[in-house]
């Protein structure tokens, strides 16, 4: 179940495009890559400087769209992302490139690298006021805590992202934080909050009508009515 659950939050945090439209977007990136690098060549920046943050940006978001089916390239764009952003000291983009590494950690199930990048994203993220990054991070590791059976810090960590959504009003990220809360009192057998935060998350998400969040909790709903078995 956690596994299945991972992957419908890969899908909703890292939108799940086809083969051919991760291609596209992918081949936009680059071409924006391409384009600001010939921009710096005709401006004579040599080096590293915070005029590169934009490309720092674009490698993290390349890493992101290779995030649902290719952990290698994810890593290498992370990483490339990382290095860069941490040349020109651009630290709001070294918390993305952490938290990007974070999330393929958790791909490859390797919950104590995905934690140690996770902290670390999270503590530049604190300093630097990025709250949708911070979101970001409480969320991902909460899911690092379920996988290795740790539901507590699980729950603890779901708990501070959905804290953060509530306050930018962030209807999206609070039903995808309610999820995740979903799965741990799921696993945890306490269906009694499991049905509460479920019937919170429909009335979040049926006047927005998004119905990959909807049929989530609808199909936790029948799991739920069946006994619990499945969840």
């Amino acid at each position: 179940m956690r596994k299945v659950f991972f992957i419908f939050l890969l899908t909703c945090c890292f939108q799940k495009y086809s083969v051919s439209q991760n291609q596209l977007m992918v081949d936009s990136l680059l071409t924006v890559l391409k384009n600001h690098n010939a921009v710096k060549t005709e401006l004579r920046i040599n080096l590293p400087s915070l005029y590169d943050s934009t490309a720092a940006d674009i490698l993290t978001r390349l890493a992101a769209v290779y995030t649902t089916h290719n952990n290698n390239t994810a890593m290498q764009y992370a990483q490339e992302g990382l290095d860069l952003s941490e040349a020109i000291g651009y630290k709001q983009g070294a918390g993305n490139a952490h938290q990007k590494k974070g999330w393929i950690y958790l791909n490859e199930d390797n919950y104590s690298e995905a934690l140690k990048s996770l902290d670390e994203a999270l503590r530049i993220n604190l300093e630097t006021g990025d709250r949708y990054e911070t979101y970001g991070c409480y969320f991902a590791m909460g899911h690092t805590y379920l996988g290795k059976g740790n539901l507590p810090e699980a729950l603890k960590n779901y708990f501070e992202a959905l804290k953060i959504a509530e306050a930018a009003g962030n209807k999206k990220q609070e039903s995808i934080a309610i999820a995740g809360i979903v799965n741990v009192y799921s696993s945890m057998g306490n269906y009694t909050e499991s049905k509460k935060y479920i019937l919170r998350s429909i009335k979040i998400n049926e006047p927005a009508g998004d119905k990959t969040l909807l049929g989530e909790s609808y199909d936790s709903m029948a799991e739920l009515n069946n006994g619990g078995k499945g969840l």
